[in-house]
């Protein structure tokens, strides 16, 4: 079975990595901005889903004879939606919006296989701490966390930022939920994991 992963991410990869998979990856041909532009009366918790499902779909004539799997995440705070920042300023904006409060971050993904499609969301609930700006800067100073939903990489320094975080899976904050994302993949026939060492 041929294995394509609709990503560019380089954090995407080092999880789906984990399960051993051999795979190809390509960039999903689909203009995010534009379509939810186009689709504003979207409720904000269904966004993730529904990229992650187009991603999918953009790839789908491409690569006909392939299982495909896309990804998409975005972080909310009280249907306040928090995109990449950027740069600098975008995410200082962003993190001191989130200081001391709840969020959530929803990641999503969707498979496409032959005539089945499955698709998955994780909710995380992430607290932060009431941290003061210098501490703020700093972080974003060490991390550049600008190509991140919400400006922060739990798998760096991020970590220090928060005070409680309550997830199923803890990779699904850095990009895929690979414990679900395993179990659908055996469900659509995939079988040799761990077969493949990637560096």
């Amino acid at each position: 079975m041929k294995i394509l992963l609709g990503t560019t991410s380089k954090y995407k990869k080092a999880l789906f990595n984990k399960l051993g998979l051999s795979y190809e990856s390509a960039s999903p041909q689909f203009d995010e901005l534009s379509f939810l532009r186009e689709n504003s009366e979207l409720p904000p918790r269904k966004y993730s889903e529904v990229l992650a499902q187009e991603k999918a779909k953009s790839l789908a004539l491409q690569y006909k004879d392939f299982l495909i799997i896309a990804a998409d995440q975005v972080c909310l705070m009280e249907e306040m939606v928090f995109h990449k920042s950027k740069n600098f300023e975008g995410a200082l904006e962003t993190l001191k919006e989130l200081n001391g409060k709840t969020h959530q971050l929803f990641t999503s993904y969707h498979i496409i296989y032959k005539d089945q499609q499955l698709t998955h969301t994780n909710i995380t609930n992430l607290t932060m701490h009431e941290l003061d700006q210098s501490e703020i800067k700093r972080y974003i100073e060490l991390d550049l966390p600008y190509d991140c939903a919400g400006s922060y990489k739990l798998e760096s320094y991020g970590s220090t930022l928060f005070r409680t975080i309550e997830t199923e899976d803890h990779h699904a904050i850095i990009g895929l939920p690979i414990l679900k994302l395993a179990n659908d993949l055996r469900k659509l026939g995939v079988t040799n994991f761990l077969g493949t060492h990637h560096e």
